[in-house]
């Protein structure tokens, strides 16, 4: 059997609070933390550093893994590790049940990739859960509240959010455990961000976000096909059923004397809206922006969207099992975006890039200084944190 490293992302139990968390949150520095939070030790951030042992997905295997058996490894009971805390086979099988429900007959190979991805979730909780531990943070009991009836509310009502979570094999009161810690989580990455960026402005450190003008400037002037607006026209069409009139006759006369009418003066929108059949009769006919390398249309639709001139109507197009006219309504040249309308969308981005980095500095830190055995593990991490730069 090969072995290959594999980089994903999945969520654990009650994962998606996190990200629902960033959402919600007030300011850029939590909306980031959401995101990069994925890259640090969390309930929602290794859960996807997995290996897949399936046969034929070239990959590289780092050295340290040749001589590892993950077979070997999960015949113990006692899998791993992580500073004072022990992982047990029980633990991984009871959290995995609820996916494997959902599986049919997974072969092998896939039990054991999910193992191992479960194990790298709970070691990522573990070792950030201890540094929450270790600088007191307290996540207040409102905030949980809070975040629990908005999810209740998404659900439509409290009994149907209790049913969502039942099918996943979790109960109200483990959901609300594990949200605490996420949130505590957060807490302690966004004050963790905050501290280092500050040590930057104070003390000329390397952490710095701060995105100046000429960092925009030239990002804009580096990548200006990412802010180049493609042409585009706007198109309507009538669209006759020669099925629904009786017949291809029928269908082709009905389309003639519509072309007329509308040729004459009458409304192509309001046409569309008396007389034409299929999903775009309610809409007047609008099959809205279509741009050169739309596949989702006809390509006779495309090639009128960008040769006829705006206010020219088509002639009869057969089609299938009936006839159609379109409409060209409007049409707008390709353009580039201005900088003064993109430059906060760059500055953020940069931003998020900055803090990101920051983040991944924690991640290698909160992993270098916690124990965990097998070393493998801790050495498959830092493997995948260093491809991740």
């Amino acid at each position: 059997m090969s072995l290959t490293v594999w980089t994903g992302w999945t969520m654990g139990r009650g994962g998606n609070a996190l990200n629902d968390y960033g959402r919600n949150s007030m300011n850029r520095c939590e909306l980031t933390l959401c995101r990069a939070s994925l890259l640090l030790a969390s309930l929602a951030v290794f859960s996807g550093i997995g290996l897949a042992f399936q046969e034929g997905r070239g990959g590289e295997v780092p050295k340290f893994l040749e001589n590892f058996s993950v077979e070997d490894l999960f015949r113990n009971e006692i899998v791993a590790k992580v500073n004072r805390d022990l992982i047990t086979r029980q633990e991984i099988e009871e959290a995995l049940r609820p996916a494997l429900k959902t599986m049919g007959n997974p072969s092998p190979d896939a039990i054991l990739d999910l193992k191992m991805r479960e194990l790298l979730r709970i070691v990522g909780e573990k070792i950030e859960d201890g540094a929450v531990t270790r600088y007191n943070f307290v996540v207040r009991q409102r905030d949980v509240e809070t975040q629990i009836e908005e999810r209740m509310k998404e659900a439509g009502s409290e009994d149907a959010f209790r049913s969502a979570l039942a099918e996943r094999g979790v109960t109200l009161d483990e959901f609300e455990e594990n949200l605490e810690k996420e949130l505590a989580r957060v807490h302690f990455l966004r004050t963790q961000l905050g501290l280092r960026a500050a040590r930057k402005v104070n003390q000329r450190t390397r952490y710095d976000l701060e995105v100046s003008p000429d960092e925009i400037r030239s990002f804009y002037e580096e990548n200006l096909e990412q802010y180049r607006v493609k042409p585009r026209s706007r198109v309507r069409r009538i669209y006759i059923s020669s099925k629904k009139l009786g017949g291809d006759d029928q269908g082709r006369e009905e389309a003639r004397k519509i072309l007329n009418e509308c040729r004459s003066g009458g409304s192509f929108e309001e046409m569309a809206k008396q007389r034409s059949h299929g999903k775009y009769r309610e809409t007047g006919g609008d099959l809205g922006w279509i741009e050169k390398e739309d596949k989702s249309h006809l390509q006779s639709i495309v090639d009128f969207a960008f040769s006829a001139k705006v206010g020219e109507i088509s002639g009869i197009k057969k089609v299938g099992r009936g006839y159609f006219i379109l409409y060209l309504e409007s049409s707008e040249p390709g353009t580039l975006r201005p900088f003064a309308l993109v430059q906060d969308e760059i500055r953020a981005r940069l931003w998020d890039q900055k803090a990101g980095e920051i983040l991944l500095s924690i991640r290698r830190e909160l992993i270098e200084e916690s124990y965990i055995d097998p070393p493998e593990v801790k050495m498959l991490l830092l493997f995948h944190l260093d491809r991740s730069r």
